[in-house]
C-alpha cells in the first residue's frame, strides 16, 4: 500500500512539473530577430569650395575636375591677374560662362607680396578703393569680397572676425554703412593636402569634427584653396577624393558663398552670364 501511495505521489509531481513547463512555454513570447539599420545622418552641412588668386595657368585643369564632379564653386579673382594677359582674361571669361561657378572680388592688387601687407591695411580707404577698382574690372560678384592674406569676416551678425590690421577697414565700412560682405574661411587646403592623400584624410577628419560641434553656425563650412595648387594629376585626384568623401560620408551640399546664411542683400552683378 505504501509503495502504491509513493508511486501516485511521484506521478502527480511529474504531471505538475510538465504542466508548469507547458504554461511557461505558452507565456514566453518568441524572440524576434530585429535587424538594426543605421540611417545615414542628415548632417545639413553646407560646404563652400572657394578658390583664390586666379586666374592662373592651372585654372583650366581645376575647372575640368570641378565640372566633372558637378559641384558649385566660388572663385575669388584678382583684377590685375585678369588684365595681366589675354590668356588669363580668356580664362576668367570662361569661368563666368559656366553655370556651376560664381566669381567674386579678391581686390585688384592683392597687395600681399614683398611684405606690403602691413602697409596695405594701414590705409583702409586705399583698400576700399582697391576693392572698388576690382569691381570695375570683373563686373561680377556684387558686394562679396575676400581680403588678401587675412581670414577676416564681416557677414551680418552671424560672422564677425578681424584683427588689428583689418579693424580700420571694418570700422570704415561700418561708419559709411557700406554693405560689403567680407568672406573668410574655416579650413584651408594647402600644398600638403594637394600632394598627400593622408593629409586629405586629416583635413576630412577636421571637417567632420567641425560639423559635429553643437554650433549651428558651423553647418556652413568654407574651404579656402588656390588655383595654383592644382599643378599635378595627384593634386587633382586628391581634390576628387575629398569631394567624394564629403558627398558620400558627410552628405554635404555644395553651395556658392552668396547662399551662405547671413549674407546681406547682394548688389547686382552676381549672375555669371
Amino acid at each position: 500500500m505504501l509503495r502504491i501511495c509513493i508511486c501516485i505521489l511521484i506521478c502527480l509531481s511529474i504531471l505538475s512539473c510538465n504542466k508548469k513547463k507547458a504554461t511557461q512555454s505558452q507565456k514566453k513570447p518568441e524572440v524576434e530577430q530585429i535587424k538594426v539599420i543605421k540611417k545615414k545622418a542628415d548632417t545639413r552641412i553646407k560646404f563652400y569650395l572657394t578658390f583664390d588668386d586666379g586666374p592662373y595657368h592651372t585654372t583650366p585643369n581645376l575647372i575640368g575636375v570641378l565640372k566633372e564632379l558637378n559641384v558649385k564653386s566660388s572663385f575669388f579673382i584678382i583684377g590685375s591677374q585678369v588684365e595681366f594677359s589675354p590668356f588669363f582674361d580668356s580664362l576668367f571669361n570662361a569661368e563666368k560662362q559656366i553655370s556651376l561657378f560664381k566669381v567674386y572680388n579678391h581686390t585688384y592688387t592683392h597687395a600681399v607680396t614683398h611684405g606690403r601687407i602691413k602697409k596695405y591695411y594701414a590705409d583702409p580707404e586705399n583698400v576700399l578703393a582697391d576693392i572698388q577698382r576690382n569691381k570695375d574690372v570683373i563686373k561680377t560678384g556684387g558686394n562679396i569680397t575676400r581680403l588678401p592674406g587675412k581670414n577676416t569676416w564681416r557677414v551680418g551678425v552671424l560672422r564677425n572676425k578681424w584683427d588689428d590690421k583689418t579693424k580700420k577697414l571694418i570700422d570704415l565700412l561700418d561708419s559709411t554703412k557700406n554693405n560689403e560682405n567680407i568672406i573668410g574661411w574655416d579650413i584651408e587646403w594647402t600644398l600638403k593636402q594637394s600632394g598627400d592623400k593622408n593629409k586629405v584624410d586629416s583635413l576630412f577628419n577636421l571637417i567632420y569634427a567641425i560639423a559635429n560641434k553643437n554650433n549651428t553656425e558651423k553647418k556652413d563650412i568654407v574651404m579656402l584653396s588656390h588655383d595654383y595648387l592644382y599643378r599635378t594629376p595627384a593634386s587633382l585626384e586628391n581634390l576628387r577624393y575629398l569631394v567624394g568623401r564629403l558627398k558620400n560620408e558627410l552628405h554635404c551640399s555644395f553651395n556658392w558663398v552668396e547662399e551662405m546664411d547671413g549674407i546681406s542683400a547682394v548688389d547686382g552683378g552676381t549672375n555669371n552670364k
